[in-house]
């Protein structure tokens, strides 16, 4: 059953040495999370159309299905996907969509379900995307008219993913508000203008290395080996608002010495107008929150002279540089 897993270019060369001897290649794609029925007849009535059913599965950091999916990890599915009499190969595709996977296998038949018919309802636009490639390679695509299910919906009956008060909630909320809602809404805020008014705070990690315990301190040496920085607060919300809005406008306070404008107004969506304001004799707000679970020294070059906890911050007031050094 393993050895029915191969890598997506394997599974190119398997499809090109098929097509040579004149046999017929069948591709589908998909999740493939919580095998069902509906799973099982859709690859029985794509193998009645080929020689070889080819399955491929969306790697698990490019599965967009809400909180705690996928319920099974990539090899987890690959092998359950092996494991059915009708399948021939089975592959993880490392990209979010099915493009490369086509092009790599340029099937003679892509299957997808009866669902996946109405190009124009397709929010995402793949659906026709993925048509156009098989095509471009002389293939069609084979719709399938069966039983169907969806494992989202099967996951969200059969699994408690929330709190029992929260699952009410949700399930309420489902009967009286659409995606067509959803859509509208923010439809209706893209012309706006936002006006976002806060504090700069830039969060920066620091990724140090625990070294041992000095004997007569209750503290963790530590040796640094890297750091990164964000743009946090204000510049944070603002960032996000821009991504509906058609304008924002942030009015951010930044310190006089040590602004780090530069970085700011890198980090800011092409439609935020930054209206900065000027903390005299001070610096902008940098936050170092840690990301270990050791005590540890203080790195040199830490405004705070003396070490702290893990999970602390060094309680230096605003404005000026607050750290904390956690362990990897």
């Amino acid at each position: 059953m393993l050895e029915k897993i191969k890598t997506i270019g394997q599974l190119g060369q398997i499809a090109s040495e098929a097509r040579a001897t004149g046999r017929k290649v069948v591709l589908a794609h998909g999740v493939f999370d919580i095998l069902h029925v509906g799973h099982k007849r859709h690859l029985d009535i794509g193998k009645q159309h080929g020689d070889i059913l080819i399955v491929t599965l969306t790697t698990d950091k490019f599965v967009n299905k809400g909180p705690d999916r996928p319920v099974f990890a990539e090899k987890l599915r690959a092998e359950m996907v092996a494991g059915l009499e009708s399948v021939d190969y089975v592959g993880i595709s490392p990209n979010p969509g099915a493009e490369h996977v086509i092009e790599t296998v340029r099937p003679n038949f892509y299957l997808k379900g009866s669902e996946y018919s109405d190009e124009e309802g397709d929010v995402t636009g793949r659906i026709k995307t993925e048509r156009l490639t098989v095509e471009k390679f002389g293939g069609e695509v084979l719709y399938t008219e069966d039983i169907t299910f969806s494992s989202s919906n099967l996951s969200n009956r059969a699994l408690q993913l929330y709190p029992e008060d929260a699952a009410i909630f949700l399930k309420d909320l489902r009967t009286r508000v659409t995606a067509a809602d959803l859509i509208k809404e923010v439809a209706a805020v893209q012309s706006m203008r936002c006006l976002i008014i806060g504090d700069t705070i830039i969060d920066e990690y620091v990724y140090v290395e625990p070294l041992g315990k000095p004997a007569k301190e209750n503290i963790i040496a530590t040796k640094y080996r890297d750091r990164e920085i964000f743009c946090g607060g204000a510049v944070a919300t603002a960032n996000l608002a821009a991504q509906l809005c058609g304008r924002v406008d942030l009015v951010t306070l930044l310190g006089q010495e040590d602004s780090h404008e530069e970085f700011v107004r890198a980090s800011l969506h092409q439609n935020i107008n930054l209206v900065p304001f000027y903390r005299k004799d001070g610096r902008t707000t940098v936050k170092s929150p840690c990301n270990a679970s050791f005590a540890s020294t203080t790195p040199s070059g830490c405004p705070c002279g003396p070490p702290v906890i893990s999970g602390q911050d060094c309680g230096m007031s605003a404005g000026v540089a607050k750290s904390t050094w956690f362990g990897l």
